[in-house]
């Protein structure tokens, strides 16, 4: 495969310490030997950092992707590697969820606090929620598309550090991660 990006960013600090970002980024894959043989990828977004004191920050932002295969056609390979013959064929319908069509939503938030150099708080959120679309599988002639439909995750994570001397220093973290997903699939031999 081959990739190609490119990215746009602009920034705009309103007031000390605090600023806005806003982004664009264009991604395109070319690959061989696989189902989709160039696909590109566009997102915008934003983010803000603000320092309302100089021991706090906040921090948010959020990404729009949208990523739209040129042309995916299914793979002819009968039966995947290792299968037997009497396993199921490849279904036509099937849609691999790292060259399908698929819109994805990401967002994060930061809060820091640092009411003394040696000690600091952390905690953040953040999300990305990606949709498969059936498009794609109607000029086929299939209603109905297999494989990854929807992707969702949380996590959150607290943060403790503490430094007593600049040669030491002492964290510790707690993260939380939650997945959910959605899939068409069919049942095998």
């Amino acid at each position: 495969y081959d990739k190609k990006n490119l990215g746009l960013e602009a920034a705009w600090e309103f007031r000390r310490k605090s600023s806005a970002k806003f982004l664009y980024e264009w991604e395109r894959f070319n690959r061989e030997h696989r189902d989709v043989e160039r696909s590109d990828e566009h997102t915008v977004g934003t983010a803000f950092d603000l320092n309302p004191r100089d021991w706090v920050l906040l921090r948010a932002s959020y990404r729009h992707s949208e990523r739209d295969p040129e042309h995916y056609e299914p793979s002819e390979e009968g039966f995947p590697l290792g299968e037997p013959a009497t396993a199921l064929g490849q279904l036509h319908s099937l849609r691999k969820y790292d060259e399908a069509a698929r819109t994805r939503h990401r967002t994060e938030a930061l809060l820091q606090i640092t009411p003394v150099d040696q000690f600091s708080f952390a905690a953040s959120y953040g999300t990305t929620q990606d949709d498969y679309d059936e498009r794609g599988c109607s000029w086929l002639g299939f209603d109905q598309c297999y494989g990854l439909l929807k992707d969702i995750n949380y996590n959150y994570t607290f943060e403790l550090t503490f430094n007593p001397h600049s040669a030491f220093s002492l964290f510790g973290e707690y993260t939380r991660e939650k997945y959910k997903y959605r899939q068409r699939s069919r049942q095998r031999v």
